[in-house]
């Protein structure tokens, strides 16, 4: 028996089944580990006739021999059935090398001694699956011995056990095991049917819940799904407000089962384009599996303990005195049910989608600034930080520096607030993109030019009952009406009548009976691009393949690296950061020229009221609450209607590709006066097709389509769209508000000096010699560690040939299918 969390192995030769364990600790415990290996240790069988095992044989951690007396376990047995954790099941995935991944279980409901001498002992075992498991069980492949420790919850303190296996490679279908040291099969837990490859965790609120069934893409999918595709991908998730509970299961069996349509479209479309990427520019994909816990209508504070909430200052908890979206912070929240019960499964990373609560009209909350630990931006910082640190706390499991995806809002997560650009920018902790020094190793889908394409059409043909009598569609507040036609409804609509229903709404109603809506165009039905452009970046910058379709290598659009003014031109000269493009360049895609904010690019002006000369980045009631700098002031006059009056549309000059390499944009002023312009933005509010300036109640504008990816400017030919920006004017030169850094000058390469705002170095690491001061101290350092670890490797050769010919009896095993371990 070995220490709780040591690693067991079994010989991997025929007919051997017992094996010796260290636990290095530091070197200063070299020698006493020595000693400790050289000691009788117990040699047993972990498969299923282990029951029987010699008690008298197994030590404990203080090298004291365990008898029946110290343990009852027939006590035990009978009042603390074991049984995984929620999470865990048949068909799930575990995380593959490097990492180890880790299993965890309860021991029923009685309190778990404090003595930790009187708490029974778990072993884990893996064993090669089998149909007929339960009546021929196959042979323990290996075992360790779990880590038994209390656990609170609800203030009562319960026995929890873990169990790390060694890094072990993907694939594999396997059986694990749970049971007491001296225990019957009738109390053991098992999970069947068990696979290594790679875990993401997704989570937000309903934007990530919405269901496949409200998708756009769901039947191209369900159709690859049964022709045998994506058998790779197996889903889980917790019962939330918006979807079934969905035990592991293959996508396949999720289909037969008829929960498929209920699950996590964006975390399902992330794994199933992350299939295809991994296939097409590595031959295979692993085994995806997905863990979904997203809850509809959460504020980012209940994903986070208090401790997160308290680092970060005007934040929405402070605005509702303890009341924070579905939950009381000072009782149950997400964090306690659907965050904390899964920092004991070994992940690949997560994806994120959420923020829409932090908007809305009803609690304005501050979107701040990760600089000034402040509102959103910087929650979002203290989140990766804590679950990178709550995952990763068994070292060797979940890497510290796991990687997150970030869904950056699309406007109709925008609930009325306008300041969606300052919501996409606090979405990178104020860097402007990801990764970046306060959100290293994350990646950024950007989805302002993915919106509902019916947004704009929605209220018309849906309101008015121009689709009636498409009983299907969902109408959430009354039946479905029948349009008839008002001068209440004829002036609300801009002219509308009855008679245009065909020629205005056809599309839309066809397009809504198809797929349906849920609450509105809050939730846009375009959710694989969402869950595709994630997988992109994944696929790009955490496993560092080009894209398996051979188009582009960047995992972000273009991002600003500098401006500068031409007050002689009229013009503005916009650079983009050519390091980050990875050989992308950019390109201006053709626009409705006619109707200048299609451009969505922006000059803000001075004015002539010099009390209300500055910039204003969020509005709360009539004060400006955060002019980029951390101030505020209270306006004079109509605030909301003086910035929208000094931010003015421009048009761009540049078409097709980009010059200066394929990096620079030319802005032209027009009828502005250069030395007017106090800052520029770009893609910060609105949709590619419409502008919160469009005040004229028309028909075209309430009947408007708008196409996915209509904006501007993309990256060529990842087609990626530029990351909005927004950038003060100083002295003739674009300086981004800090963190963010956009100094470039217009040579190349282009990036944003001095770094800090530049890309994190944390995609492809190449290790590095230590200083040439520090050469000799680490050369010698390094010898002595390879010394003695070579003394060690010897002693235990030593001891385990001399345990070998001391054994009497050796039982004869058949050799099974061994997982591959790696090293």
């Amino acid at each position: 028996w070995e220490p709780p969390g040591a690693t067991m192995m079994l010989s991997h030769r025929p007919g051997i089944r017992a094996g010796l364990t260290g636990i290095i600790m530091s070197l200063f415990h070299l020698l006493s580990l020595f000693l400790l290996v050289a000691l009788p240790v117990a040699s047993r069988g972990v498969g299923a006739s282990s029951a029987s095992s010699s008690v008298d044989n197994i030590i404990d951690m203080n090298g004291r021999r365990l008898m029946m007396d110290d343990i009852d376990y027939e006590w035990w047995r009978t009042n603390h059935p074991i049984q995984f954790s929620e999470g865990y099941g048949d068909y799930m995935v575990l995380q593959r090398a490097p990492a180890s991944a880790s299993v965890t279980g309860h021991l029923g409901t009685l309190e778990c001694p404090t003595d930790s001498s009187k708490r029974p002992m778990v072993v884990v075992s893996i064993h090669a699956d089998k149909e007929d498991y339960d009546t021929h069980p196959s042979p323990a492949i290996y075992a360790i011995d779990a880590e038994v420790y209390p656990e609170t919850n609800l203030g009562k303190k319960y026995c929890s056990f873990r169990a790390t296996f060694s890094p072990t490679k993907a694939g594999g279908s396997y059986t694990f095991e749970a049971r007491y040291m001296v225990s019957t099969p009738d109390r053991t837990a098992i999970i069947r049917h068990v696979t290594f490859g790679d875990v993401w965790y997704c989570s937000g609120q309903s934007n990530m819940a919405l269901s496949l069934q409200y998708t756009m893409n769901r039947d191209k999918s369900l159709a690859k799904i049964q022709q045998g595709e994506y058998d790779n991908i197996r889903l889980y998730g917790l019962k939330t407000n918006m979807n079934v509970y969905q035990p592991w299961m293959k996508v396949k069996d999720a289909v037969e089962e008829d929960t498929f349509s209920s699950y996590s479209a964006t975390c399902y479309y992330f794994a199933e384009k992350l299939t295809d990427e991994l296939e097409e520019s590595e031959g295979s994909a692993p085994a995806i599996g997905l863990v979904h816990t997203a809850w509809g209508g959460s504020p980012i504070e209940d994903w986070v303990d208090d401790d997160t909430l308290a680092s970060c200052s005007e934040v929405c908890y402070e605005q509702s005195k303890g009341q924070v979206g579905n939950f009381d912070r000072l009782g149950y929240s997400l964090f306690m049910w659907n965050t904390l019960p899964y920092v004991n499964m070994t992940i690949k990373g997560w994806i994120w989608y959420q923020g829409e609560n932090n908007m809305g009209w009803q609690s304005p909350c501050k979107l701040g600034n990760s600089a000034r630990n402040q509102g959103y931006s910087c929650l979002l910082v203290g989140l990766v930080r804590l679950w990178r640190n709550l995952w990763s706390a068994t070292p060797g499991t979940t890497d510290p520096n796991a990687p997150l995806g970030v869904v950056a809002l699309p406007y109709s997560g925008s609930e009325g607030n306008r300041q969606m650009g300052l919501m996409r920018w606090a979405q990178t902790g104020n860097h402007g993109t990801l990764p970046n020094p306060a959100l290293p190793n994350t990646f950024l889908a950007q989805t302002y030019d993915i919106d509902e394409p019916y947004r704009a059409v929605y209220d018309l043909c849906f309101n008015t009952g121009c689709c009636y009598p498409a009983k299907s569609l969902s109408y959430p507040y009354h039946d479905p009406p029948q349009c008839t036609d008002s001068s209440h409804q004829k002036d609300k609509y801009g002219g509308f009548t009855c008679s245009m229903c065909d020629d205005l709404c056809g599309d839309f109603c066809e397009s809504a009976i198809a797929t349906n809506f849920w609450m509105g165009t809050i939730h846009s039905r375009l959710k694989y691009p969402v869950g595709s452009r994630l997988a992109v970046a994944a696929a790009r910058s955490v496993y560092h393949v080009a894209s398996g379709s051979g188009v582009g290598r960047a995992p972000t659009g273009p991002t600003l690296a500098g401006c500068a003014v031409d007050s002689e031109a009229k013009a503005v000269k916009i650079w983009f950061n050519s390091t980050l493009l990875e050989g992308d360049t950019v390109i201006v895609q053709d626009y409705d020229r006619a109707k200048p904010y299609r451009s969505k690019m922006e000059v803000l002006l001075r004015t002539d009221d010099r009390n209300n000369n500055g910039l204003c980045l969020q509005i709360i009631g009539d004060k400006c609450v955060d002019d980029g700098h951390g101030i505020d002031f209270k306006w004079k006059g109509d605030l909301d209607q003086h910035l929208m009056s000094m931010w003015n549309s421009v048009d761009i000059l540049t078409q097709g590709n980009a010059t200066n390499g394929g990096f620079e944009v030319v802005i032209d002023l027009g009828p502005f006066n250069a030395n007017d312009v106090m800052a520029i933005r770009y893609a910060w509010e609105g949709t590619c097709c419409w502008s919160e300036r469009e005040t004229e109640n028309t028909l075209e504008r309430r009947s408007r389509y708008c196409p996915p990816k209509s904006c501007p400017i993309y990256s060529e030919p990842s087609g990626l769209p530029a990351n909005s920006f927004l950038a003060e004017i100083v002295d003739g030169r674009c300086k981004c508000i800090s963190p963010q850094v956009c100094d470039g000058d217009g040579t190349l390469p282009l990036v944003d000096r001095p770094g800090p705002g530049s890309r994190i170095k944390n995609i492809r690491l190449v290790p590095s010699l230590p200083p040439s001061s520090s050469l000799a101290k680490w050369l010698g350092s390094t010898l002595l560690t390879i010394g003695l670890s070579a003394v060690l490797v010897f002693g235990l050769f030593v001891c385990t040939n001399r345990r070998r010919g001391q054994s009497n009896v050796v039982e004869k095993a058949e050799e099974t299918e061994m997982i591959e371990l790696v090293w």
